[in-house]
């Protein structure tokens, strides 16, 4: 009886470990919707849309940013669907202009060979959800070792 107390004790105590970490890990990121309310499409307004609601954000150097950009539809930069991001040297220092866009004789890529074209479309989990997968596991595989 006391070894199953100790057992539940000690993943309860991982449990509340892995609850603190994931809750700090949230604290700290701030998740930003490109485009807002129109999300990641062709805008209508063209490039301009983008560039203007980047312009309201400003990152600086150290950030961390996850980013995921899967297309297969041809002509969609030449559309405006594309996003500059704009970085300071500081948190007070003065923006860094974003790099000019190539010109359209570079604006499209050459076409992937039929084997590497991708068949179906690609999501990926979230950081969030992969640092509770990786928690979850070693909670489970510690607690199975106890055993």
């Amino acid at each position: 009886m006391a070894l199953r107390s100790m057992v539940l004790g000690a993943l309860i105590l991982e449990l509340l470990t892995a609850a603190v970490l994931l809750l700090s890990q949230i604290a700290q990121a701030k998740e930003f919707l490109v485009g807002e309310k129109m999300c990641w499409t062709i805008p209508p307004g063209g490039a301009a849309t983008y560039a203007s609601w980047a312009s309201n954000i400003t990152f600086v150097v150290g950030d961390t940013l996850d980013y995921y950009y899967v297309s297969t539809l041809p002509n969609n930069c030449a559309k405006g669907q594309k996003l500059a991001i704009r970085v300071a040297a500081t948190a007070s220092s003065g923006v860094i202009s974003p790099a000019q866009a190539p010109s359209a004789a570079h604006a499209e890529a050459p076409a992937l060979p039929a084997e590497l074209e991708p068949q179906e479309k690609i999501s990926s989990a979230s950081s969030f959800a992969a640092t509770f997968h990786l928690i979850f596991s070693s909670v489970a595989t510690s607690f199975l070792c106890q055993f």
